[in-house]
């Protein structure tokens, strides 16, 4: 049975270029793609609707990804950290009040949805990747046709055409990238005219490699251990540290 949560950022499948020498020159690898940062900070705005959310990503090369929330909603403030584990299991520490169970696993929805839309969005409005970005661009595009349909794998989502997103991207001198985007679609409600939604997306992508921050010693105490397949319930519950869990990930995957 395949993991409700596929692991974050090998979500998309996005189209290499190469770009050789150009690359080399960035420090990138050839054919990196947008969705492929070691670090990712997305700022999330909704105008209009309360909502603010600051997600930090970090990529390990193992497939496991480490997320810090603090979204601001109508009703306060949470804030909380995830981690997930070769895409079968999922830690949850914080996040007060969110529920537990099924009501706290979807805390990642969220961050996972909108990371693909800016993966998305980079996309279309630089299709020639993170390593030829390297002056301030002015960034457009927009489909009158088209829908955006998302799918990490545990949530699905997508925005209506006629869509549109502008914005700005550039390389900042510490070689990480950041970008400044408006995307706005209209929402159609069945008896009702047609409105104009926006949300405001801004932050960094890096590209440089770097450590996972959390060590493979780090302790499990204090998070909650969510196992995203449903005959895994169980499977993870004497693991006592990240190693040991990334251990009986690799063992039920066989390997």
């Amino acid at each position: 049975m395949r993991s409700i949560l596929a692991p974050l950022l090998l979500c998309l499948v996005l189209f290499t270029s190469d770009l050789g020498a150009e690359e080399a020159q960035a420090g990138i690898a050839p054919g990196t793609h947008w969705a492929q940062p070691w670090f990712t900070r997305l700022d999330a705005r909704f105008p209009g609707q309360g909502f603010h959310a600051r997600w930090d990503f970090y990529r390990g090369d193992c497939g496991d990804a480490w997320i810090k929330a603090e979204e601001t909603l109508p009703e306060g403030i949470s804030r909380g950290e995830m981690l997930l584990v070769g895409g079968r299991v999922l830690l949850v520490r914080g996040f007060e009040g969110r529920g537990e169970g099924a009501e706290l696993r979807a805390v990642i929805d969220s961050p996972m949805l909108m990371l693909q839309l800016l993966f998305v969005l980079m996309q279309k409005t630089a299709p020639d990747g993170p390593a030829a970005l390297t002056e301030r661009r002015e960034l457009a595009h927009a489909d009158e046709i088209y829908p955006l349909q998302l799918e990490t794998g545990g949530a699905q989502g997508g925005f209506p055409a006629p869509w549109e997103v502008e914005g700005i991207a550039y390389r900042f001198e510490d070689g990480s990238h950041r970008f400044d985007l408006d995307f706005a679609f209209e929402m159609q409600v069945i008896g009702e005219p047609a409105s104009r939604s926006e949300i405001h997306l801004s932050g960094m992508l890096d590209y440089r490699p770097g450590d996972f921050p959390l060590a493979p010693d780090v302790s499990l105490e204090g998070w909650t251990l969510i196992p995203l397949i449903e005959d895994e319930a169980g499977t993870y519950e004497s693991a006592d540290n990240l190693g040991s869990i990334r251990e009986m990930v690799q063992s039920r995957r066989g390997g």
